[in-house]
């Protein structure tokens, strides 16, 4: 890649339940501690966040509907990577945006599809769309998480837009917790530079109870729509 980002020494306490119990685990092929200064300092791109009150309230709907007005204007779109969990409307935005290829990555005997950074930053797209932000990449990938991915496309002078829920931000885990979730990974509130703009995806209060449920995130039937 053409940013010239340095590369700091790991995370430390960042250990695996698998490597603490002595088993061999595939690594990230970039070992990357970003902090708030160095991503600050590398930044070259506006980031834009969709923030979540809970999963499943419009935040991929509404990154994908910005990228179609962006494509409308006549903004070269990419998206890098979406996760629409068969839901038909969010599959419907899709439809005209051209979707860059994944990163298939094997562990443990089965392959996995990850964000393929680096045919992003080839490709150089005005904007790139990329969905779920706290998300841990599979053992091997480029990066460990894909907000360092983020990091690194915004150091490549590459504009994202994304989107993170609210219970994936390390300063509010105790106040989501205490709302009967329980959320894996989070992410310091400060891990980034600050975004050039931040949105919200809401719903209703009770609503948002419901999908905290087991019952209905772990294959339950879906809750009301509001």
């Amino acid at each position: 890649m053409s940013g010239a980002v340095p590369e700091p020494a790991g995370e430390p306490g960042t250990e695996s339940v698998e490597a603490l119990a002595g088993h061999a685990v595939a690594q990230p092929t970039q070992q990357t501690y970003w902090t708030p200064t160095l991503a600050r300092d590398a930044k070259r791109a506006a980031l834009r966040v969709y923030l979540g009150a809970a999963p499943g309230v419009g935040k991929t709907y509404a990154m994908l509907s910005e990228g179609q007005r962006r494509r409308g204007r006549g903004t070269d779109v990419l998206v890098g990577l979406v996760q629409t969990y068969g839901r038909p409307k969010t599959t419907e935005m899709l439809e005209g945006l051209e979707v860059a290829p994944t990163k298939h990555v094997e562990y443990r005997g089965t392959a996995f599809e990850e964000m393929d950074t680096a045919a992003i930053v080839a490709r150089m797209p005005e904007v790139v769309l990329v969905d779920e932000l706290a998300h841990t990449n599979i053992p091997g990938s480029r990066r460990a998480k894909r907000w360092e991915d983020v990091l690194d496309l915004l150091a490549e002078g590459i504009p994202v837009i994304t989107t993170v829920n609210v219970q994936h931000l390390e300063s509010l885990n105790d106040v989501i917790a205490a709302t009967g979730f329980s959320t894996w990974p989070t992410r310091s509130s400060s891990w980034t530079c600050p975004p050039t703009r931040c949105s919200g995806a809401c719903t209703t209060a009770t609503s948002i109870r419901i999908r905290g449920r087991p019952s209905w995130r772990f294959g339950g039937s879906s809750p009301p729509r509001t």
